[in-house]
């Protein structure tokens, strides 16, 4: 198994979804996220106060079989292009090998006073 971890803009979420249906990836964890790349935002005057406003992005996380990474990995690529077909892709893109999956241990509902 391998987790790839994309970082794309929030307007390319409900392309890069389409992008995956075909490759039957349908569970995706989804975050928005503000970093400190090269994009550092922009400044603003507000009330005679400058503040520096970062760009919202999205870290869209799935688990994919080892074989199927390389098309899933095409398919972000090709669903975050900036603009015209051809261009370079402006996601961040990592992939990490899973040792293995556990699932989350089931409570006793009496104990957490769940009835």
């Amino acid at each position: 198994m391998k987790l790839i971890i994309a970082i794309i803009r929030p307007y390319h979420l409900d392309s890069l979804q389409l992008a995956l249906q075909p490759h039957n990836v349908f569970l995706t964890s989804v975050s928005e996220v503000i970093g400190g790349g090269r994009d550092q935002g922009h400044t603003l005057v507000y009330r005679d106060r400058v503040i520096n406003v970062r760009a919202p992005k999205y870290r869209v996380e799935l688990m994919v079989d080892a074989g199927q990474a390389d098309k899933v990995v095409e398919a972000i690529r090709a669903a975050t292009v900036a603009g015209c077909p051809g261009q370079v892709s402006d996601a961040k893109i990592m992939i990490m090998q899973l040792e293995e999956t556990a699932p989350a241990p089931k409570r006793d509902r009496q104990a957490c006073g769940l009835n």
